[in-house]
């Protein structure tokens, strides 16, 4: 074989290589937010993202249109407003410009924003499904679950136990929330049709930082040596460990029968501790990891074949997200791949600058 298809050969190996390893890593994996302030708390409804952004010097919230790929800001007042809800075209949020917490809304279809509390002790941590908002309210003296009907602009109470309830989430009549009426964290299941309370979880340890969707309620459990995500079935009353370990695990989320939440860990390829996304399909009992950068991923959470999630890879805080039905998903451990396709392809290319300089030493001769 002469040196010039012996270069070609090569060039053509190269080519091969460089291409399989542009592969490797996810094309799926995106930045929503690019700007040096902070941005964390996202949440997600169909195609639209919402978070609280710190750019204008006070929180604000802003949003995302992932079919258009446009940036929009929410709310524009100097005080701050965060925890952002959404369902469909509401986005719910808790509000500071009153002096105190109270819950606000937006609706993104006829840009009008509206208040929903206006009880002087504070309102916070909203969730929303439908025309309901609930909410954890502090005006009895304790924590307590309250709620808003948007058509008939009526409020509500949901509990009125002595202990304090908060972190309350729902879906369609169903809201749930984590109850320290026992001494230690449960998770309570409530249905506002029905007006029935459930105690989901009981024991000596906690329960806590629930989400709902269909049947399925997650939360964290802490054992005593761990804290572990756990997936519960409201309508067969059976739960399934969805992990657990040494390790911490919290955030949880859930959508249908897909279940997502940070766990921390030692990174093997630096040592530090930092946390990742990770997913569970409760149907195929299959683990993924979702995030694999050095840097810490933290609160996703997921609609459809959408995870969003806090990141701090960029030296301040930014959302991140994912589109698994993307080609390209990430694997569990993309970045070590990555060195490895790295350094073959710099051998490649190595040993293809020698050929040709050799061909083209001797091409040069009389």
């Amino acid at each position: 074989m002469n040196h010039s298809k012996r270069v070609e050969g090569i060039l053509l190996v190269l080519g091969l290589i460089l291409l399989q390893c542009s592969s490797v890593r996810g094309s799926a994996e995106f930045a929503l937010t690019a700007d040096l302030e902070d941005q964390w708390e996202p949440a997600i409804y169909g195609n639209t993202v919402v978070w609280t952004d710190e750019r204008d010097g006070n929180y604000n919230i802003y949003g995302y249109d992932l079919s258009t790929r446009e940036e929009f800001q929410i709310t524009t007042n100097l005080e701050d407003q965060w925890e952002p809800a959404i369902y469909a075209n509401t986005v719910v949020w808790t509000d500071e410009r009153d002096g105190n917490y109270n819950i606000y809304g937006y609706d993104l279809s006829t840009r009008e924003e509206f208040q929903i509390t206006t009880n002087s002790k504070d309102q916070w941590e909203p969730a929303i499904y439908g025309n309901t908002v609930v909410w954890t309210d502090e005006r009895d003296g304790n924590y307590n679950i309250y709620g808003y009907d948007l058509s008939r602009r009526e409020e509500f109470r949901i509990t009125a136990d002595a202990g304090s309830q908060w972190e309350p989430a729902m879906y369609q009549e169903w809201v749930v929330w984590t109850d320290s009426r026992h001494g230690n964290y449960d998770v309570y299941l409530y249905n506002l049709v029905t007006k029935e309370e459930t105690q989901l979880t009981s024991g000596q340890e906690d329960q806590y930082s629930p989400a709902i969707h269909g049947e399925i309620v997650v939360y964290t459990d802490y054992t005593g040596s761990s804290e572990d995500i756990i997936a519960y079935n409201y309508v067969t009353k059976s739960a399934t460990t969805v992990a657990s370990g040494p390790s911490a695990q919290w955030y949880p989320a859930v959508y249908r029968t897909t279940v997502a939440w940070t766990q921390e860990k030692v990174d093997s390829r630096t040592g530090n501790l930092n946390t990742d996304v990770y997913l569970y399909s409760l149907v195929t009992s299959q683990e993924t990891r979702i995030t694999s950068d050095p840097a810490d991923q933290w609160a996703p959470v997921i609609y459809g074949d959408y995870i969003v999630w806090t990141d701090n890879r960029d030296d301040n805080l930014n959302i991140y997200g994912v589109d698994l039905s993307s080609e390209g998903t990430p694997e569990p451990e993309p970045a070590q791949k990555d060195s490895t396709c790295l350094g073959t392809g710099f051998l490649a290319l190595a040993v293809t600058l020698v050929i040709v300089l050799k061909w083209w030493s001797q091409q040069s001769k009389p």
